[in-house]
């Protein structure tokens, strides 16, 4: 698989890292890549530096009028380069130690963290017990509440029967209104969120993030955090957004306004394709998916406009029947 690993378990089941913990190490390796950048800038000057230096050695010892100013200005920037160089290099040792750190918890951490997620798994369990008892408990109040309601509609009627004024709720028919609006469904949505929050869903399909940065909402079962190139398990309802592409066609009507986000996720099975082609052309997925999220941009942009132009003619068009619109315009009629 392409882009960086996530471990997904820990004591067989649950994540072995947070979020959290992933952001920080992907916030460090930027930090790094700049220090290495840094480093290379650096080394590259020395370089330079040190050519000169070669060349205003021999000048001075050919005794040539200046040679011996330029030299000390060289050595100078050289010793500072260097200095620079020392302490860009500490700094990435130090981060690196921290991304260490960060990427193996040792063994006293690892199940530290098991035991405190198999107590949260169990307090999940129980409140889901209890959600069962809330659904039980709603619908006998639903039933209670309906039954209530039907003797309240006979009470209604007798009263006109009989001539009595009853308005301004006083038969006391709307007390329990809010609690006939409870949900009626109430178990499933616990038992999804449960699955959901533990990782035993069913029906997961395999997709890689093609975007540079990925944060989905953190379950017990799952960090949620991916890179380009990582896999993600989802259902076909988390993946449903992800897979599609935003942008105002279709909505925006009078407002040239335009934004383009691209697909996050694409099939595993697409992606591994992809990886293949790119390997071929001696290019990188990277390349490859931002070539075609720009083709497809200009694609939906054209639509985009087409629209507009039909929503701004069919809206000047209504404005003349209603006559609000004198004359015409000739870019759009």
């Amino acid at each position: 698989m392409f882009g960086r690993k996530e471990s997904k378990e820990t004591n067989g089941r649950y994540s072995a890292r947070s979020q959290r913990s992933w952001l920080a190490q992907r916030k460090l390796e930027q930090e790094r890549k700049r220090c290495e950048d840094l480093i290379h800038y650096c080394e590259r000057k020395i370089a330079e530096l040190e050519k000169s230096k070669e060349g205003q050695l021999k000048a001075q010892i050919q005794r040539r009028a200046g040679s011996g100013q330029f030299l000390g200005r060289t050595l100078t920037e050289l010793a500072e380069k260097n200095a620079e160089l020392a302490a860009y290099k500490e700094r990435r040792s130090l981060i690196q130690s921290q991304i260490e750190a960060l990427a193996s918890p040792n063994p006293q951490q690892i199940a530290d963290r098991a035991e405190r997620q198999n107590y949260l798994a169990k307090l999940a369990a129980e409140r889901l017990e209890k959600d069962r008892l809330v659904g039980g408990a709603i619908k006998g109040l639903r039933g209670l509440l309906e039954e209530r309601a039907e003797l309240t509609a006979k009470m209604l009627a007798a009263a006109e029967a009989v001539d009595l004024t009853v308005g301004g709720d006083k038969l006391d028919a709307e007390r329990f209104k809010e609690l006939l609006a409870s949900p009626e469904e109430v178990t499933a949505t616990s038992e999804r969120w449960y699955a959901w929050f533990i990782g035993d869903q069913g029906g997961m399909k395999s997709y890689a993030v093609v975007v540079d940065e990925l944060t989905l909402p953190e379950s017990l079962a799952r960090a949620n955090s991916y890179g380009f190139g990582d896999k993600v398990e989802l259902t076909d309802e988390e993946a449903r957004d992800l897979l599609r592409d935003t942008c105002p066609v279709g909505r925006a009507k009078h407002d040239l306004g335009w934004s383009f986000e691209p697909a996050r996720i694409m099939p595993l099975e697409e992606f591994e394709a992809l990886v293949r082609e790119a390997t071929d052309n001696g290019s990188t997925p990277q390349d490859l998916v931002s070539r075609r999220s720009t083709e497809r941009e200009a694609q939906l942009k054209e639509q985009y406009i087409v629209e507009y132009q039909e929503a701004v003619r069919e809206h000047r068009k209504a404005m003349r029947g209603d006559g609000l619109l004198i004359g015409g315009d000739p870019h759009n009629d």
